[in-house]
This record gives C-alpha cells, structure tokens and sequence, in this order.
C-alpha cells in the first residue's frame, strides 16, 4: 500500500479518530415514575468499550478435534468516567436509578421497585440507551455520510443500566486537579451504525 493510498483513505475519506474526540448521551427509564435520566453530549472523561469475543465450544468433524463460535460473549462492564460537577447531577440520578433498579424505597416512592411479577422491571431497562458519539478530529463533518453535528459513528449499548459507582476518591494532599467518577454497566446489546451494512461494505 503507497503513501497515497494511506493518504485518501485516512484523511480525505475515512478520517482516523481522536481518543478525546467523542461525547456520551444517555437514556435511562425510572421504574418509579416512567421519567428517568437523559443527557445529551455529556463531556465524559473516559469510555472503556468492553472486550467482545465468541464463546466456543467444541465439536468433532471426521475425528478432527475443532471448537465452533455459539455465541457473543462480553467479557466486562461498560465503564464511563464523568466530572463530578458542583450540583451532583450526573452521580445523584444514576444512584438513584441504582436504588430504584435494587428495590430501595424513594421520596417519590414508598413502594420496592425491583423485579416482580406487576413490576416490569424488564420494561423499563428495554428502553434504556447508552451512546457513545465518535467525533471528527477537525470538528466538521466528515467520513462516511456524515452528519451536519460532526459525529461520524457510535457506539451504542442497549437494554443498559448502571449498577455500580466506584468511589470517590476526596484528598486535601492532592493536586487541584478535576474531581472524576467511575461508573459500570451493563447492557444487554451493542451496534455501530453501520452494521446493518455488514454484506455490502468494501473494506
């Protein structure tokens, strides 16, 4: 492959993403109330995407000893790094959602809102979205059809919830540096958008 090969497919074309070029929206269900968590273009400090593999399992064909794919397999968490701004918000909605999710009873809510029967659970984390938004490096738009805000792709986890919130670390003997929170979740699903036009892609 020449150098101006490398040249139109990475820089005219298809640009080659930036680590600090993305941004998170969010779309959480609360079992309580139908109202929930929305954020959109959430400047979030880190995305770790979860590892994926193919679980196997083995299989004989003509006494040749093979292992055959069965099925997709994440192998952890979804984890996402916020700011913790003045207000709390981010943290103070996700640990609410954790306790309605876990059956706590709320201010808004007396009742346990954990799985049961009349509960629909289920229902609500259906609903749920997580996406990550892949930016062009230059701000504008670009790559494959773009679209007018500059997000070029995404990542997006489906039927996903946060179930825990690493703690905050508070120090007085360290640097005056932002103050950050980890959260995990998990997720039932995950796409890109172009998936769907896995057959027909030239690569």
């Amino acid at each position: 492959m020449n150098l101006s090969t490398i040249k139109n497919k990475f820089f005219n074309y298809d640009r080659v993403l930036r680590q600090n070029r993305f941004s998170v929206d969010m779309s959480f269900v609360s079992p309580v109330d139908g109202g929930g968590v929305f954020a959109a273009g959430e400047p979030a400090v880190l995305v770790s995407s979860p590892t994926v593999n193919l679980m196997m399992a083995p299989f004989e064909f003509q006494n040749v000893p093979l292992n055959i794919p069965v099925k997709r397999e994440p192998q952890q968490d979804l984890l996402i790094r916020f700011y913790a701004v003045e207000s709390l918000d981010i943290y103070t909605q996700l640990l609410t959602l954790i306790k309605q999710y876990g059956g706590e009873p709320t201010v808004a809510n007396a009742r346990p809102t954990a799985y049961a029967p009349g509960t629909f659970y289920n229902d609500t984390i259906r609903n749920n979205r997580i996406l990550v938004r892949m930016i062009t490096s230059d701000g504008r738009p670009g790559g494959i059809n773009p679209k007018s805000d500059g997000a070029v792709n995404y990542l997006e986890y489906v039927d996903a919830y946060p179930h825990f919130i690493q703690p905050i670390n508070f120090s007085s003997e360290s640097d005056s540096k932002p103050l950050t929170f980890d959260v995990l979740f998990k997720y039932a699903y995950n796409f890109t958008r172009y998936e769907t036009q896995l057959g027909g892609t030239n690569f």
